[in-house]
């Protein structure tokens, strides 16, 4: 999947530098999402009380990894690694993958402008079709955006998930 942002690595880079106290090469975090209470109740019958997904990531800019697992199913797993580049998303096979794994790769291009959004997430102050930004003067996004707007970065991801369960696959 490639999503593109109408802004450079050094603008993203700055704002994530500033929203970080410790300047560390790297940072992980490790997150327990509790859903017992959020499952419908024909799920929660057929589940254990205690029901969590395990959110773990590891940010080396501009390289993250998030891995998500589950408390009920030990064998379900999804990763998802994310790259970015300064580009409009030109890179080909920008993770390395081997040839025969790239070839079965569903590529996913998300245009934040032009792309559907449903009328119940729609909201005509944040599209950004027409927004203008006061502090850099960017913006709004035309048509053909991401091949004449500088600058650009392009967030790559490539997920992985497996879900070992008897009698699932």
């Amino acid at each position: 999947m490639m999503q593109f942002i109408p802004f450079s690595m050094d603008d993203n880079h700055r704002a994530f530098l500033k929203k970080r106290e410790e300047r560390t090469p790297g940072q992980f975090t490790e997150k327990r999402i509790h859903l017992s209470s959020r499952l419908p109740y024909w799920l929660q019958a057929v589940t254990p009380r205690v029901f969590y997904v395990i959110e773990k990531s590891w940010n080396f800019y501009p390289v993250t990894i998030t891995e998500y697992t589950c408390s009920f199913l030990p064998k379900f797993r999804v990763e998802i690694y994310t790259k970015f580049e300064d580009n409009n998303g030109s890179s080909e096979n920008t993770f390395n993958v081997h040839e025969e794994e790239y070839q079965q790769v569903a590529i996913d291009s998300i245009d934040i402008a032009y792309d559907e959004v449903t009328a119940k997430h729609y909201k005509e102050d944040e599209d950004p079709r027409f927004f203008k930004s006061i502090k850099t003067g960017r913006g709004p996004l035309t048509e053909g955006w991401r091949i004449t707007d500088k600058p650009m970065m392009c967030s790559y991801k490539l997920v992985h998930s497996s879900f070992e369960v008897w009698g699932f696959q």
